[in-house]
């Protein structure tokens, strides 16, 4: 978990995050030990307990939820857990580039419990 917390803007980490795996995939194609078709297209990452979609920089980018309420942990950080998940569908087309994609996001977080964790 982060110590800083969630920033202001709920994006920042996820592009933050991006920006600095370009640059390692840029030196790792100059290198020839990645080609340019393999790069990924997709990113989830975690920690936050938060919930993003967010197309950037030519990746798919999710920030994914929990399926924990809030900790005494998160308490004293001030966090606001986010409880759900998402189910992503994806289509590729023959060359094996995202042709469409969607996402259902479950909501859980009404169902949460005091200390049930």
């Amino acid at each position: 978990h982060p110590t800083g917390g969630i920033p202001y803007g709920r994006s920042y980490r996820l592009q933050k995050l991006i920006e600095g795996a370009i640059g390692d995939f840029i030196v790792r194609i100059r290198a020839k030990q990645l080609t340019p078709e393999s790069l990924p297209q997709f990113y989830c990452s975690g920690h936050l307990h938060i919930a993003l979609w967010m197309p950037y920089l030519g990746f798919h980018t999710y920030m994914v939820p929990c399926f924990q309420g809030q900790t005494i942990y998160l308490r004293d950080k001030g966090h606001h857990p986010q409880v759900g998940f998402f189910i992503i569908k994806v289509l590729f087309d023959d060359d094996g580039n995202v042709n469409k994609l969607s996402h259902d996001y479950y909501d859980f977080t009404s169902q949460i419990k005091e200390n049930d964790y």
